[in-house]
């Protein structure tokens, strides 16, 4: 009976290692079905988003940096300008970084942080609505603010002023045959001098500058013709009073102040209508008008109703820019764009949690170079050693596993093998406990020898950041000394100690430099 049990089970081993080499073989396919669509569905976006956070991060910071390298700004204000920069992205077309390259143009125009930061969001909406990047839009929006001497030192006053601005120049594009971009480079084109040293507003002149652009008179040529119309005008008041006392033709009021160019040019319209052309031209000399004047003023006779409509549309201009800049965003291709700008923001709130992991990468691979540097030639060589063995380590167990792979059959079969043969499977426990005895007796000289190697790295270890901490310490007490030459030794130790404890700390996000350590020595 107990040769038919003994049978059974020798029967029995010998299937069953066929069926355990399928269920191996099963379950090794769906692993690697579900690695597969994990690492493609899981583990590659992650990284890949990742990548993006940490890049458009760094474009952001670095744009941010750049810009505020050139304006005196707080923490608190840099904070808040990023945030500003952050927010206004999130809504429009224009990208974080972008956005941020704006303060640049900002503080190159002459405004501080805090004028920077109520600005920007209008200049994004200007930039939209007039259809340029954002670097011209800021350029063209700061320079026709200054040319009309509407800038102020007050955030809040500034602010409403450049809204305005912007708002008649957005205006004045809907209303006539001209565009932002145009109107703005009129005023900058000698223009917006003009009618700041003749005290007209910002609504009278692009008045006028729309009726020149419908007659096809735009940009540079315009801003020409508006100043030289201006300075001409008054000098021909001045020099040819009798004849403008007899065509009854009249440049200011009774007050002195020059009148409102819609009556200035309904009044030359009202002297000429009567008249040839030939007359005209004589009118026009007399009243000293030479030939460069006519050529100038002429196209806008005819035009004083126009004027006056222009300059009343003008008056009402409040809001135009956010709802121009609301309708170019309703297109696919922009709300696409807002879209990306979104995830944008996103990925650089994720790279920012990441940027202080690289920080501590990038003073980690410093120390490493430093310490790498203290090391002595015979240490450096024990490393290189060690680190040649590491790197076969890798191929040798990836050999190894696929022996194993390959004989896993052979290995499981022998089992009922085994057993069959009784007292083999005995002899077979003992020859394996001799190999693995000899084994480790040959590996034991090796890892006394790493030991002992180790130790010694540890010792090089401590040396050389004893070392770096003691010039560091001597630099920063030599810097110290340049700025503070009487400072009490009992002192400045005191200080050292809390400065470089602090810089111990981890997880700080910025730890002190040596700037701060100044501060606190002054105050």
């Amino acid at each position: 009976m107990s040769d038919t049990v003994v049978h059974r089970l020798i029967v029995r081993l010998s299937g069953d290692p066929q069926n355990l080499i399928k269920t191996m073989e099963k379950v090794q396919q769906k692993m690697q079905t579900v690695g597969l669509l994990m690492t493609t569905f899981v583990t590659a976006p992650v990284a890949a988003f990742g990548s993006l956070a940490v890049r458009e991060f760094m474009k952001f910071d670095q744009a941010m940096t750049e810009s505020t390298s050139i304006m005196e700004a707080t923490t608190e204000q840099m904070d808040r300008m990023r945030e500003t920069a952050l927010e206004a992205a999130k809504g429009s077309v224009k990208g974080p970084e972008e956005i941020a390259r704006a303060y640049f143009y900002l503080a190159s125009a002459g405004l501080n942080a805090e004028q920077s930061i109520s600005a920007v969001g209008l200049v994004t909406k200007f930039a939209t609505a007039g259809a340029f990047d954002l670097a011209r839009a800021t350029d063209l929006l700061t320079d026709a603010q200054s040319a009309l001497g509407m800038t102020s030192k007050v955030t809040a006053v500034n602010t409403v002023n450049m809204a305005r601005v912007s708002d008649v120049l957005v205006k004045a594009n809907v209303l006539a045959n001209a565009s932002v971009e145009q109107f703005s480079t009129a005023l900058t084109s000698k223009a917006g001098s003009a009618f700041k040293v003749f005290n007209k507003d910002i609504e009278e002149g692009v008045a006028v500058l729309a009726a020149m652009a419908d007659q096809g008179i735009k940009s540079e040529l315009a801003g020409n013709n508006m100043a030289r119309i201006m300075f001409l005008l008054s000098n021909s008041a001045q020099n040819n009073q009798a004849a403008f006392k007899k065509y009854g033709f009249s440049l200011y009021d009774a007050n002195g102040k020059m009148r409102n160019f819609a009556d200035i040019i309904q009044n030359l319209e009202q002297i000429l209508e009567p008249m040839n052309d030939e007359m005209k031209s004589a009118t026009l000399t007399a009243l000293g008008f030479e030939a460069r004047i006519q050529g100038a003023i002429m196209p806008l006779i005819g035009t004083s109703n126009a004027i006056r409509r222009y300059e009343a549309e003008l008056r009402n201009a409040g809001g135009t820019t956010k709802d121009v800049s609301d309708k170019q965003m309703k297109s696919l291709s922009n709300q696409i764009k807002i879209t990306w700008n979104q995830i944008k923001v996103m990925a650089i709130g994720i790279g920012e949690r990441l940027a202080p992991s690289v920080r501590v990468l990038n003073e980690t691979i410093d120390n490493m170079i430093s310490y790498w540097n203290e090391l002595s030639p015979a240490m450096k060589t024990v490393i290189l050693y060690m680190a040649g063995f590491a790197a076969a380590a890798g191929p040798v167990l990836l050999m190894t596993a696929k022996m194993i792979v390959a004989w896993k059959a052979l290995t499981l079969n022998t089992v009922a093998l085994g057993i069959a043969l009784k007292g083999t499977v005995f002899l077979a426990f003992i020859t394996g406990a001799y190999l693995a005895g000899k084994a480790l007796h040959e590996l034991l000289p090796w890892v006394k020898r790493a030991r002992a190697a180790m130790e010694e790295m540890d010792s090089a270890h401590a040396a050389a950041m004893s070392n770096m901490a003691k010039r560091h310490s001597e630099t920063m007490k030599q810097i110290v000394d340049v700025h503070f030459p009487n400072l009490k030794k009992e002192l400045l130790a005191a200080a050292m100690k809390v400065f470089y404890d602090v810089r111990g700390l981890p997880g700080l996000k910025k730890k002190p430099s040596t700037s701060e350590l100044l501060d606190w020595l002054k105050l």
